[in-house]
């Protein structure tokens, strides 16, 4: 699970090879722990344990992008997405609740309008998925890519992480959190545990790896995917 990090860091068939499981990334940009959370709460209701979930932490912030609409067929059957869109979008509840058919057509717009331009540029920006709905970006290196320095702190003592702790403690689900590479970017973790595999360095010098300073690209996904198996092949004991 995790953002744009998540979505693009991991080779699933090189994990599945070499930890001879199913590995399935759930991970969806530009989104946060707490749609990570919900996430989880989802599957826990639909009766689906997982064995270990990896999950990727780029942010810790609580505000809400737009990829929350994704969830809109379940407002007014979950009650943890109820919360969470009552809290960020209180106006938006409201209307979607009393006239279904805005949040259906929001939904319908947000699948709609990025097919229609892919479909007219379609020899620009392709899909970069593969046939197991895996996503990559290309190996040519974007044109945003900076040499700048960033330093990012981040608190592990932070409510909604700490649900998501609980949860899978609760559930014996085995919990690796992580962050994954980035060119030039640090995360310090304050009063952090040991479950905190923290990669943002790794890659710091080699800008061959990645498209931009915060996603790898498809030769540092492949490198990185095997860096994280060396790292932690006790996943498969």
């Amino acid at each position: 699970m995790g953002g744009s990090n998540g979505l693009v860091s991991y080779e699933t068939s090189l994990l599945e090879n070499n930890i001879k499981k199913k590995v399935y990334n759930l991970s969806e940009d530009d989104t946060n722990i707490q749609i990570h959370l919900l996430q989880l709460k989802l599957l826990l209701k639909k009766e689906i344990t997982p064995e270990t979930i990896i999950l990727n932490i780029g942010s810790l912030g609580s505000n809400l992008s737009r990829n929350v609409l994704r969830y809109l067929p379940i407002l007014g059957k979950n009650h943890d997405f109820d919360m969470l869109f009552q809290k960020h979008q209180t106006f938006n509840y409201y209307m979607y609740r009393i006239f279904p058919i805005l949040k259906w057509g929001m939904y319908n717009n947000d699948l709609l309008y990025p097919l229609a331009f892919n479909i007219i540029k379609s020899n620009r920006y392709k899909h970069r998925f593969n046939e197991d709905g895996e996503y990559t970006y290309p190996n040519l290196k974007s044109s945003i890519l900076s040499d700048d320095y960033e330093f990012i702190e981040l608190n592990n003592e932070n409510e909604t992480l700490n649900e998501f702790k609980i949860l899978c403690l609760e559930n014996n689900i085995n919990l690796i959190i992580v962050n994954t590479p980035y060119y030039k970017k640090k995360i310090k973790w304050n009063n952090s545990d040991n479950k905190v595999k923290n990669y943002s360095t790794l890659y710091a010098n080699k800008p061959e790896y990645f498209y931009d300073n915060l996603h790898l690209n498809k030769i540092g996904k492949k490198e990185y995917t095997k860096q994280f198996i060396y790292e932690n092949f006790s996943l498969n004991k």
